[in-house]
C-alpha cells in the first residue's frame, strides 16, 4: 500500500482491536492516527488514498456501511484526481466500493462498480489478470443471484476459458468455476448438466489433490444438494456424508466448515423426518467433542444448539429449551457472560420462550442479550434489531403498547443510522410500525408513518 512497516503494524494493531470487540476504541485510535497522517502528507500523496481506502475497509468490517461508503468514495476520488494512470489502484477502489454495496444489499450500484473495476483491470493488462478473475466471478455471481441465468452461464463459461488458458485445463482451481457453473445449471432446472459440471470438478480435484483433500468437500456438498433437489435421496446422503467425512478427517473440531457440513447433513435428515439418523450423528459429534476437548467447551455447546433444533422439529419445545439452557451454561462458564456467543444463545432462548408464552422469562434473556451487544456496539446491527423484534413481541403480547412502540422506534433508529432512511431494511421497519399502529388503533401515528415512508421512497 506504500506505507512503512511501522504504519502497517499500526493498522494491523487497530484491526486486532476491532476484532477483539473493542470497536469504539478501534475507531477512535484510527481517527486520531489517520488525522495526523493526513495533516503531515502532501494532498496528492498516494498514501492519502491508501489510508482512505483502509478506513473504508475498517468501517465495512464493522458493518458501518455509510461510513465505509464515504471513505471508499474519498479514496476513489483521490485516485481519479491525482493518479489517473494507476488503473490497478483505481480498480481496487471500485472493487471495494462494490463490496460495500453488496454487503449493504445494494445490488445495482455494486454491479456498476464491478463493471468499472473490470475495465480498470482489463486496461492494466497482464498485471490485472488475477484480480480481474475475481471481478468476473463476482459479476457472474450477481447475475446468478438476480436470476439472470443465461448471462451467468455465459460469464462462467468465459471465466472457465480464461482460467484454462492461464493455468491449463487440468488445474484444480478450475473446480470452483465448475461448481459455480453447476449451480447455474441447477437454477435453470438442468440437473444433467449440473451433475456433469460437479463431477468434472470432483475429478479434477481428486486427480490433483487426492480423494481426502478438504477442497473436495464443497463439490461433494453441491452434488448432495443437487441429488436432494432431484429426489435421489440415497445419492444425496452419500455425498453429504462424504463431505462431512472429509472435513471430519482434515479439520479441527472447532472449524466452522466442519459445522457447516454437519448442519447440511442434519438438515437433510430433518427434511426427510429421519430423526433417529440426525440424533445419531449429533450424538456421535457430541461424544467426540466431549472426549477430545472436554464437556464444558464451546464446541460442545454448538452441538447442544443442533439438538435443540432437532427437538423443535420433533415438536419437543421443552426439550429444546433444555438444550439451549445447557448451551448457555457452557458458553457463560467458558467464554464469560459478555460474549457474543452467549448473546446468540440468549436470543434463541428468548425467541423460544415467546413461542411458549413465557414472556417474562423471555424478556430477561433478551434484555441480557441486548446488554451484551450494547457493550459491543460495533457491527451488531442485525443481532440487536432481531432482539428488539422479540422484545417488541414480549411487550405486545402482554399489552405493554408504549414499550412495544419504543422497541420498534429503536429498530428504526438503528436501521437509519446503519443503512440510511431510504434503504429497504429501514423501510421494512417502517412497514412494521404502520402494521402495529393500525393493529392497536393508533390511526394518526399510522398515517404519519405512512407519509414519512412515502417521502423516503420518493425523496419528496
Amino acid at each position: 500500500m506504500g506505507q512503512t512497516p511501522e504504519d502497517l503494524a499500526k493498522m494491523a494493531k487497530i484491526e486486532r482491536i476491532l476484532d477483539d470487540g473493542r470497536g469504539e476504541e478501534a475507531f477512535r485510535t484510527a481517527k486520531s492516527w489517520t488525522d495526523a497522517q493526513f495533516e503531515s502528507l502532501p494532498v496528492a500523496d498516494a498514501i492519502v488514498g491508501n489510508l482512505q481506502l483502509w478506513l473504508g475497509a475498517l468501517y465495512l468490517r464493522a458493518g458501518r456501511f455509510q461510513e465505509a461508503q464515504q471513505w471508499t468514495q474519498r479514496s476513489l476520488d483521490h485516485r481519479l484526481q491525482h493518479h489517473k494512470k494507476g488503473d490497478l489502484q483505481i480498480g481496487d477502489a471500485h472493487l471495494q466500493m462494490a463490496k460495500v454495496h453488496l454487503e449493504a444489499g445494494e445490488v445495482e450500484p455494486a454491479e456498476a462498480q464491478l463493471a468499472m473495476a473490470d475495465a480498470r483491470y482489463k486496461a492494466a493488462g497482464e498485471a490485472g489478470k488475477a484480480t480481474r478473475l475475481i471481478v468476473l466471478a463476482q459479476r457472474a455471481g450477481l447475475c446468478l443471484m438476480q436470476g439472470r441465468l443465461s448471462e451467468a452461464e455465459r460469464r462462467y463459461d468465459t471465466i472457465l476459458r480464461f482460467q484454462a488458458a492461464m493455468l491449463g485445463d487440468q488445474h484444480p482451481d478450475l473446480a470452483q468455476t465448475l461448481n459455480n457453473l453447476g449451480g447455474t445449471y441447477l437454477a435453470q432446472g438442468n440437473a444433467s448438466k449440473a451433475r456433469g459440471a460437479y463431477e468434472q470438478a470432483l475429478q479434477l480435484q481428486t486427480a490433483a489433490l487426492g480423494a481426502d483433500a478438504p477442497a473436495l468437500a464443497t463439490t461433494a456438498t453441491n452434488l448432495g444438494v443437487m441429488y436432494d433437489q432431484n429426489a435421489d435421496y440415497d445419492q444425496a446422503e452419500r455425498y453429504l456424508l462424504q463431505a462431512y467425512a472429509i472435513r471430519s478427517k482434515a479439520l479441527q473440531l472447532h472449524d466452522p466448515l466442519l459445522l457447516v457440513s454437519l448442519d447440511n447433513l442434519v438438515s437433510f435428515y430433518l427434511k426427510r423426518e429421519a430423526y433417529p439418523k440426525a440424533e445419531a450423528i449429533l450424538d456421535a459429534a457430541r461424544q467426540q467433542r466431549e472426549q477430545r476437548l472436554g464437556a464444558d467447551q464451546p464446541a460442545v455447546a454448538e452441538i447442544m444448539d443442533r439438538f435443540a433444533t432437532l427437538s423443535m422439529a420433533r415438536n419437543q419445545a421443552a426439550l429444546a429449551e433444555h438444550y439451549w439452557l445447557k448451551a448457555l451454561q457452557i458458553r457463560e462458564n467458558s467464554l464469560g457472560p459478555q460474549n457474543e456467543a452467549v448473546a446468540a444463545t440468549l436470543y434463541n432462548l428468548g425467541k423460544l420462550e415467546n413461542i411458549l408464552g413465557k414472556h417474562d422469562q423471555a424478556r430477561i434473556h433478551l434484555n441480557w442479550a441486548s446488554d451484551i451487544y450494547e457493550y459491543q456496539t460495533i457491527g451488531n446491527e442485525a443481532q440487536v434489531t432481531a432482539i428488539l423484534s422479540e422484545l417488541f413481541m414480549c411487550d405486545f403480547m402482554q399489552g405493554k403498547l408504549d414499550a412495544a412502540e419504543e422497541n420498534l422506534n429503536l429498530m428504526y433508529t438503528i436501521k437509519t443510522e446503519v443503512y440510511g432512511p431510504r434503504h429497504p431494511e429501514t423501510l421494512g421497519v417502517m412497514e412494521e410500525q404502520v402494521k402495529f399502529y393500525k393493529n392497536v388503533g393508533w390511526d394518526s401515528k399510522a398515517e404519519a408513518t405512512e407519509a414519512r415512508m412515502l417521502q423516503a421512497k420518493t425523496g419528496k
